[in-house]
């Protein structure tokens, strides 16, 4: 049996393709294909629920040396209760999942994959002890993790892309500006005035920031 080579993505995706027609997995939405360790591409089943079989057809070093020391092919299990039948199996092994982000209330993300990598959720901050949510609270939509915040120390969304209310650390950020603004000593108070009342246009990219 000729190697598969696993740093390409159309090779694993045609070999699923083979597994397809033996039985050996199904067209399921939850199985992707994804670059990870090594710079290869693996198959998985984001739900978990996938068993796995030693990949013999695969170039593998055994000190993980310069490729994995391991590799595994899924093997769908009977009745899975997370199939998701897809007509187009291929388009859907390369699309990339919308994950959910964990967000704190003071904007600190703490998990870009809560939903294919939930270990790493929790529900408090360890930054700032601050409770953590993966929902808007006004509308209860989810909040948008990877591809659309690719990093931990990256910058959380400011508003809510389904309802268009600011997040709970927007309205902080908000509040704490204009209390900073209302003890200055040193600003007039018509300045503050004005300041406070285009407070949003200040701190946030509208159309107005320029010129305010």
């Amino acid at each position: 049996m000729a190697n598969v080579n696993i740093w390409s993505k159309g090779a694993v995706c045609q070999y699923l393709h083979v597994l397809l027609e033996k039985g050996q997995i199904k067209p399921c939405m939850n199985l992707k294909v994804e670059r990870r360790g090594y710079n290869a591409f693996y198959p998985r089943c984001v739900k978990e629920l996938a068993d796995s079989q030693f990949a013999n057809n695969v170039h593998t070093n055994s000190t993980g040396y310069g490729a994995p020391s391991k590799y595994f092919w899924p093997i769908c299990i009977d009745d899975c209760k997370g199939f998701k039948e897809t007509k187009k199996f291929f388009e859907s092994l390369i699309s990339q999942e919308v994950e959910i982000s964990q967000i704190c209330l003071n904007g600190h993300i703490i998990n870009n994959f809560a939903l294919t990598q939930p270990q790493y959720n929790k529900n408090f901050c360890t930054k700032c002890g601050e409770k953590v949510i993966d929902k808007c609270p006004i509308c209860n939509s989810e909040i948008k993790g990877s591809p659309f915040i690719r990093e931990v120390n990256g910058n959380p969304p400011e508003f809510c892309d389904n309802c268009g209310e600011p997040y709970p650390w927007t309205k902080k950020k908000m509040m704490v500006a204009q209390d900073a603004l209302r003890e200055s000593d040193e600003i007039p108070d018509e300045d503050k005035k004005y300041l406070e009342e285009n407070i949003y246009d200040l701190m946030l990219p509208t159309p107005k920031t320029e010129f305010v």
